[in-house]
Formats: C-alpha cells, sequence, structure tokens
C-alpha cells in the first residue's frame, strides 16, 4: 500500500536530486522534499503526511523539534546530527576549525563551497553548476551545525540508519545515541542510505 512521505533534505542537496533518489527507493509512494532551511520542519509537518524522514542536517533540525511531531507519526532519520563537529563529541568527526572554513568559503564563493563539502561527504553526484537552493539558508544551515543537541527525546516510531563508512559520522558513537539504530554498509551518501532504508523497511514488514 502506498503512502505519502515528507522528506527534509541535507545541506547543499539538490531537492530535485534527493526527490529522485527517493522515488527510486520507494516507487510506490508520494514524495515531498523540503530544504533544510529555517521552515523545513514546519513544512513537513503541515505536508498532512504522518511519515517524515530526513537526511544529514535535516535530522539535526527534526530532532531540535521532535516534540512538535504527534506520535503517530512515523519517523526515519539517515545519518543523524546530534553534533556535526568534533568537539561536540557526539558522534561527528568534523573539526570546527574546518567548518569555519566552509563558511568563509560559502562567503567568498558559494560554489566553490559546495563542491568542498561534497568532497568532504564524499557525495561524488552532486551538480555543481548551480546552487541547491538560496545563498541565505546554506548559511543558516552551517550555523546550525555550529550548535549540539543534549538532549532530544526519542521518538516511538522513529527508524534511524548510519552508514558504517560514513567520512562525517561515527557510526560506533551514534549507534549508542540511537541504541534502535541499523548501521548498513554505506557512506553519506543518500543514495545508498535511502536504497538501504528500503530494504530494511522490507525485511521489517516480512517480519510482521
Amino acid at each position: 500500500m502506498s503512502k505519502s512521505r515528507a522528506w527534509i533534505s541535507g545541506w547543499g542537496v539538490s531537492i530535485r536530486h534527493f526527490s529522485a533518489a527517493c522515488q527510486r527507493a520507494f516507487p510506490e509512494d508520494r514524495h515531498q522534499v523540503f530544504e533544510p532551511g529555517p521552515n523545513g520542519v514546519t513544512q513537513a509537518l503541515a505536508s498532512g503526511t504522518n511519515f517524515i524522514g530526513a537526511y544529514s542536517l535535516g535530522t539535526r533540525l527534526l530532532l531540535q523539534s521532535i516534540e512538535q511531531v504527534p506520535a503517530s507519526t512515523e519517523i526515519l532519520l539517515l545519518a543523524p546530527i546530534t553534533g556535526f563537529c568534533q568537539e561536540h563529541a557526539l558522534g561527528g568527526k568534523t573539526p570546527f576549525t574546518s567548518l569555519q572554513m566552509l563558511q568563509r568559503r560559502l562567503e567568498q564563493s558559494p560554489l566553490k563551497a559546495l563542491k568542498l563539502f561534497y568532497r568532504l561527504a564524499d557525495l561524488k553526484n552532486e551538480p555543481c553548476k548551480a546552487l541547491p537552493y538560496s545563498v541565505d539558508s546554506l548559511q543558516w544551515g552551517l550555523t546550525q551545525l555550529e550548535k549540539p543537541i543534549q538532549h532530544f527525546e526519542s521518538h516511538r516510531k522513529m527508524s534511524i540508519l548510519i552508514g558504517e563508512q560514513d567520512p562525517l559520522l561515527n557510526s560506533s558513537e551514534l549507534s549508542i545515541q540511537f541504541r534502535n539504530a541499523h548501521s548498513v554498509d554505506a557512506g553519506h551518501d543518500y543514495h545508498n542510505l535511502l536504497s538501504a532504508a528500503a530494504v530494511v523497511q522490507s525485511n521489517s514488514m516480512d517480519l510482521n
């Protein structure tokens, strides 16, 4: 049976590309994708769906607003971020100085900043000829990554996928925070994480 899915994508990710990847992973479902900007969570909640998925920066935004999500809503987190910087000691591998360098690069040359991030995150298939959304939203997103989430309540219908080869996140440390997480053979690339999520969901349905 098909379902309607709302998604909040990751920093610097093309909404169109993310939507296409969602459609490939869950071809029977309907998908709405929102950028990880100031209104991303609000838009996802207003979409009328009982499923919200989030990726990378999108997970951080959703987790910090988790109390606004109805208990009946199914949540899927791909590459969850509670602390992006290494100094946060919450599973992030990126030094704060590298985040600052990315912020400066974004101010000077937004496209070069995107290319740098894609290289750090090992996102090989992202387009680099145009910005995926506004520079203001990109800048806002990086400021969110400066701050860790110290406390959040686990949602009772929450599923989590963590890539064992993620260049930005330590899967072992995150598995301590999210004890019900699935560690999968993937990196930070959302294409692979979405494909793995479809397999996990299928296996879960087969067991029920």
